[in-house]
């Protein structure tokens, strides 16, 4: 059977005020339904809601950190298939193979 959550069980759980769960719910941003003007969350729904959330976030963290050859050249060298792969082919122009090449190729 679905575990239904009330807003006060979401906000204990995501550790935020009842309101910004409200907000989140009435913007659409969490899947949720109303029954008698209460919200309730399915449990599917708050599990999607925070991998996206994750996603988002990890993507955020690789544009970062792709800004900076440096910071992603590092980790290369631990990458030896990556890096062969990288030198094998020739990428277009605008790829992300080409930007990743062309910063690596600027440290050395």
């Amino acid at each position: 059977m679905t575990r239904i959550h009330t807003v006060q069980e979401v906000a204990d759980l995501l550790r935020i005020e009842v309101s910004a769960v409200e907000r989140v719910l009435a913007d659409g941003g969490l899947r949720g339904l109303q029954i008698n003007g209460q919200w309730r969350v399915r449990q599917e729904d708050l599990s999607s809601f925070l991998a996206a959330k994750v996603r988002s976030q990890h993507l955020a963290a690789m544009r970062h950190a792709l800004q900076d050859p440096k910071r992603w050249a590092a980790i290369l060298p631990d990458c030896p298939v990556f890096l062969r792969q990288m030198y094998t082919p020739d990428y277009p122009d605008g790829t992300f193979g080409h930007f990743l090449k062309r910063g690596w190729e600027s440290l050395g």
